[in-house]
């Protein structure tokens, strides 16, 4: 008895069943074992539904409806509100870029947009439709708080920072009874 079959008959020991021939693994890795076991109990465990871990991670339309309605009724700059979540779904925007947008990035009369992309993504002109065209005219001609070529702006003057975002949406989601916390990367 050979070499090659000794180590075929070792093979067979080991994977009974496997068909004859070269393994497609020559041996386990340091470490490789444990590895693959515990990124196998993370996915099974990512695929089963807890109360407290819901699979879905986004919003439906009819509940982003109820976020941007809940929005715009809010006591404090509704339509501020209305209109920072308006833009962010409608051209998927992060809190950040969001933080970012100016008034000289929105074209009026070309009724466009330009999205200014971070994190390596491509910045772009994205079309405006007519609602989000009316809220960001209505909200450039409200009384300006503060000097500032800013779209979204806060209380204090200044632009809106990522965690006011971040404020907003959970606040939003709250008051439009959504039944969990929402975040900005949900839209």
């Amino acid at each position: 008895m050979g070499v090659r079959d000794l180590a075929l008959l070792a093979r067979e020991a080991m994977c009974p069943g496997a068909a004859p021939g070269r393994a497609k693994r020559r041996g386990p890795r340091h470490g490789a074992d444990e590895s693959l076991a515990r990124s196998r109990e993370k996915r099974a465990s990512r695929g089963v539904a807890r109360a407290d871990h819901p699979l879905r991670d986004y919003l439906t339309s009819a509940e982003v409806e109820r976020l941007l309605a809940a929005a715009r009724t809010s006591p404090r700059h509704g339509l501020r509100n209305y209109a920072m979540l308006l833009i962010a779904y409608r051209h998927a925007l992060r809190a950040s870029e969001l933080t970012h947008l100016k008034l000289s990035d929105i074209d009026f009369a070309a009724r466009e947009i330009y999205c200014r992309r971070l994190k390596g993504s491509v910045s772009n002109v994205h079309p405006l439709a007519q609602d989000e065209l009316e809220v960001l005219a209505e909200l450039r001609d409200c009384p300006p708080d503060s000097v500032g070529d800013h779209v979204f702006m806060s209380e204090r003057g200044g632009p809106t920072t990522r965690y006011g975002i971040w404020h907003v949406v959970r606040e939003a989601g709250a008051r439009a009874g959504l039944g969990r916390e929402i975040h900005p990367h949900m839209l």
